[in-house]
Parts: C-alpha cells; sequence; structure tokens
C-alpha cells in the first residue's frame, strides 16, 4: 500500500439515465427510442481537494445560505432560471429575495461564481456515454419447447448479457486509468507515463442516492472484475495499483458541515447531466435521429440560458477539464 498522501486521489462518480434531452426531443416531436446510460467522474488530487477546494466550496455555500447538512441539487437552482418555476416550493428559492422579490441578478452572480470556481479549480473529467434500444428476447423455455418471445425490453436478455452500468463502468475505470497514467512534459502534451503506477492511486466515491439508483451490484463487479483481470487497455498489475477503493455515498452523508463533506458529488451531479445531454445530442445530430434543423441546438445542455438572453458559458471549461469523452452505441 502506498503511504503518501500526495499521491493519493479522490474520484466522485455519478451515473445518468435519461434526462432533460429526452424531454426536449419528445416537444420537438422526436419519439426516440433510445435507452441511455452515462458514468461521469471528476478526480482531484487529494491534498488540494482537502486544503483547497472543500474550503472554496464551503464559502461558496456559506455565502448563498445553503444548508450545512444538506446536499445541494444543481437541477433545483437550474430550475430557478425559468420565471414560471420561481416558487417558494423550490429548493434555493428563498437564498435569492431581495427586498422581498425574487432577484434574477443574484441567481446570475450564483451561476457566474460557480462557473468561476469551476474554472479555477484543478480537476480532469472522464465521460462515458452508452445508447441502445429496447429489444425483445427469446426466454429461457423451463422445459417448454415453444419459443417464448420476451416484451421489449431495456436490460436486453440478462442471463446472457452483462447489464449495461457493468459494461459502462469497465469502460469508464479503463478511460479513468488512462487519465491517470498521463503526466506532462511540456505545460502542453500528456504523455502515458510508466513510472505512475507506482506513485497515483485514487479512491472512488459514487453517488448512490439517485431516485432509480439500481446498479450498485453491476458497478461493483465491474470495480471488482477491474482490479482482477485488468481492463480493455491497462493491464491488472497496473489496474490494482491505481484502483484502491471504491465506496457508495448517500446524500445524507453530503454536506459542508460534515467530515469528509463530500462535496465532489455535488459537483459531478452537476456535470454529469450537462455532459450527457450536450454528448448525446451532438451524437444523435451525427446520426440523423435528431434533424440539423432542429430548434435543439448545441450548448444548450452545457451553457445555461436565462430569458434575458444572457448565457453562462460552462462548454469551455468542461472542455478544459475533460481527458476522455466516448459515445457507443450497443446493437444487440
Amino acid at each position: 500500500m502506498i503511504n503518501d498522501d500526495d499521491n493519493l486521489y479522490y474520484t466522485y462518480l455519478d451515473e445518468c439515465k435519461k434526462n432533460f434531452l429526452t424531454d426536449s426531443m419528445k416537444k420537438e416531436g422526436f419519439n426516440s427510442t433510445y435507452e441511455e446510460y452515462s458514468i461521469t467522474s471528476i478526480t482531484f488530487n487529494r491534498e488540494y481537494y482537502q486544503t483547497t477546494f472543500e474550503t472554496a466550496w464551503a464559502a461558496f455555500r456559506n455565502k448563498y445560505r445553503m444548508n450545512g447538512n444538506k446536499a445541494m441539487h444543481f437541477v433545483d437552482y437550474k430550475k430557478l432560471i425559468d420565471p414560471g418555476q420561481r416558487v417558494p416550493e423550490n429548493e434555493g428559492y428563498s437564498q435569492f429575495i431581495v427586498n422581498n422579490l425574487f432577484s434574477e441578478e443574484k441567481l446570475k452572480s450564483f451561476f457566474n461564481e460557480l462557473r468561476d470556481l469551476l474554472r479555477d479549480s484543478e480537476f480532469f473529467i472522464v465521460h462515458t456515454d452508452y445508447y441502445w434500444e429496447k429489444h425483445h428476447y427469446l426466454t429461457k423455455r423451463n422445459h417448454f419447447e415453444k419459443f417464448q418471445l420476451s416484451k421489449k425490453s431495456r436490460n436486453v436478455a440478462p442471463r446472457l448479457l452483462n447489464a449495461v452500468p457493468y459494461v459502462a463502468m469497465r469502460k469508464h475505470l479503463d478511460s479513468l486509468m488512462l487519465g491517470m497514467l498521463k503526466n506532462k512534459k511540456d505545460d502542453v502534451t500528456l504523455y502515458l507515463d510508466e513510472e505512475l503506477p507506482n506513485k497515483v492511486y485514487t479512491k472512488l466515491r459514487f453517488d448512490a442516492d439517485g431516485k432509480q439508483f439500481d446498479a450498485r451490484t453491476d458497478l461493483k463487479k465491474a470495480y471488482n472484475h477491474t482490479i482482477t483481470i485488468g481492463s480493455d487497455n491497462v493491464n491488472q498489475k497496473t489496474s490494482s495499483e491505481i484502483l484502491d477503493e471504491i465506496r457508495f455515498i448517500r446524500k445524507e452523508e453530503v454536506g459542508h458541515n460534515f467530515t469528509p463533506s463530500h462535496c465532489g458529488l455535488e459537483i459531478v451531479d452537476m456535470l454529469c447531466s450537462m455532459i450527457a445531454g450536450e454528448t448525446r445530442l451532438k451524437e444523435y445530430k451525427k446520426t440523423g435521429s435528431i434533424k440539423a434543423n432542429s430548434q435543439i441546438t448545441s450548448g444548450d445542455f452545457i451553457n445555461l440560458k436565462f430569458p434575458d438572453g444572457d448565457i453562462i458559458e460552462f462548454e469551455s471549461i468542461i472542455e478544459s477539464k475533460m481527458r476522455y469523452h466516448t459515445i457507443n452505441y450497443l446493437k444487440y
């Protein structure tokens, strides 16, 4: 076991299934038949994360009077961009009241400061996306000779195939390790560095509190297989040296009053939805699933647009921190 904590990293992960892009496609009459699943991770050096980032994040949360014992849900704050959603029942509404009125300018300041905090922070991103279509399959017949065709299912032939979260996690860990195995020879270019397996390792923290989080077993199996046999690109010895452990964190454990605060989960919760929406939009436009003249345009999911036309841009920041970014179609 490596004891030098300067070599230790924290990787925070979250999953995304269908998101706002799906709703936008339906509104335009695109009846998408695709099922979707993605994993996004952000990786920090432990020392930087604990001494710098957590402090800056806590200060940001305190400035906007966030509950220190409760996780921030980005989607709840994003809703407030829509004037129709600015009601007291929505999370965060009261934090933007100035002189008894909702202040759009204060909301803009919130997102601008959030953007600047992410821009100035040191971490890298990995995103892995898969999409596929529901399919029939012939079920196990249990002494019946007649073929029995299943209903169209998101989980195709589960007795035969690995579940998509397993497939996605295996791919994601491969990309994550490749990202961690790169070093800068100069200020720009990253190269694979054979010295790094002895110098870096990471602890994985997965957001396990989604409304439909049901992938824990498949994700753990993918992790265990990776450290046991390696990944597509990274051999077993290197995999077992880099991947130190995985834990699944509930939202009740997240907040700046806790130690650890697990604030990385709040960031990856935000980025996962943004990146997944934009990644899938570009893919579907490329394949023709969304027509080129669609009103759904690039940037709609990764940047924030206010009713007065002001745009708070996140895309360039995300691109600058993206180490690996893949999307694949699963053809069953």
